[in-house]
């Protein structure tokens, strides 16, 4: 027989007899062999002792993990004394990314808040940072009030100033992810953001408030998101680089949430080895050449990670592996034969 691929069928060359094919397939009819195919491909996903790692697969990405993981998926570990945050960590950085992958609704508005130069001179780190904490708390609670059905995901930066009183000083700032639930029709989204402007302006309480209110509202300080690509875009341009800051002081969460965020479950998708090595090998062509660490980690078998992947994409490089591994079984018994 000749192998044409696993979306193709087998053709029977001159010297394999009909004979033959049905001695390999219990002298049966053409049924008998889909049924013992079927069989293979049950039999992969009913024993549970084939299972090696499992996917959780949310709507833009897909974390892969070891088996022996799965039933403490939900466990929390006890409290503790926690260290202070003097750095925006590879972990940190890495759970703010992965959170914005499993939101269920599409991100719309990106908008940065910072602060005028009258309220941060002469302070210390920590100062700027209790600073920069009471004044999103301020902005929290007006917009709970005011916007109840609005949510956002902000990511904190410190940020070396490049003129005015404080340059060269390293000043915090916020970038946010923002989105309206319930907006009409006639919805506008920068008029929600020269209004988030004014607020987080009042919120700092600068003398300077003219001057803070013309940066606020400045077009280069908020931007329509066209879609999830495009916010993952700026994900990648303003929180997954590291900060340049380096400190020995507390400066507080780097990231957080306002309002009521709903994030999807995800669909939990068992692998024997066979699946995760081919799942794996083709997750990999679908990663840019720059990505090393993640395609070094898809690589190796049994290693927890995640990629930045359409929830249907990874559907369909799940059907690709089923029919590739049916396929590699009926050239399997075309060889036998």
């Amino acid at each position: 027989m000749t192998e044409k691929g696993p979306d193709r069928k087998f053709e029977a060359t001159p010297w394999l007899s009909t004979a033959c094919i049905r001695d390999i397939f219990l002298h049966t009819e053409e049924r008998h062999k889909k049924r013992l195919i079927e069989n293979f491909k049950q039999s992969r996903v009913q024993n549970d002792n084939n299972c090696t790692e499992y996917l959780k697969v949310y709507p833009n990405m897909t974390e892969i993990r070891p088996k022996n993981t799965m039933k403490n998926t939900n466990f929390k570990r006890g409290g503790g004394r926690k260290k202070e945050i003097t750095e925006f960590s590879r972990k940190s950085r890495r759970n703010f990314i992965k959170f914005l992958c499993k939101i269920s609704e599409p991100v719309e508005l990106w908008q940065d808040f910072t602060f005028a130069d009258d309220i941060m001179t002469g302070k210390t780190t920590s100062q700027r940072r209790d600073i920069s904490n009471k004044a999103l708390n301020r902005f929290r609670r007006v917009i709970k009030n005011k916007y109840p059905s609005m949510w956002a995901i902000y990511k904190r930066e410190w940020q070396s100033r490049k003129s005015g009183n404080l340059s060269g000083e390293y000043i915090p700032h916020f970038h946010m992810f923002i989105v309206e639930k319930n907006k009409s029709e006639n919805f506008n989204y920068m008029l929600l953001a020269l209004d988030l402007a004014l607020i987080w302006v009042q919120c700092t309480k600068t003398a300077e408030f003219e001057k803070a209110l013309r940066v606020a509202r400045h077009p280069r300080s908020y931007r329509l998101i066209e879609n999830q690509k495009h916010a993952m875009f700026y994900a990648s341009k303003y929180v997954v680089k590291a900060d340049e800051f380096k400190t020995d002081e507390s400066i507080g969460r780097s990231w957080g949430t306002i309002g009521n965020i709903k994030t999807e479950n995800p669909k939990i998708v068992e692998l024997t080895y066979d699946e995760a090595v081919h799942y794996k090998r083709v997750a990999r062509k679908t990663l840019h050449k720059r990505n090393k660490g993640l395609k070094k980690s898809l690589s190796n078998p049994e290693i927890p990670t995640f990629i930045i992947i359409k929830e249907e994409t990874t559907d369909r490089i799940m059907k690709y592996v089923g029919d590739t591994l049916e396929w590699e079984c009926l050239s399997f018994f075309a060889e036998v034969a």
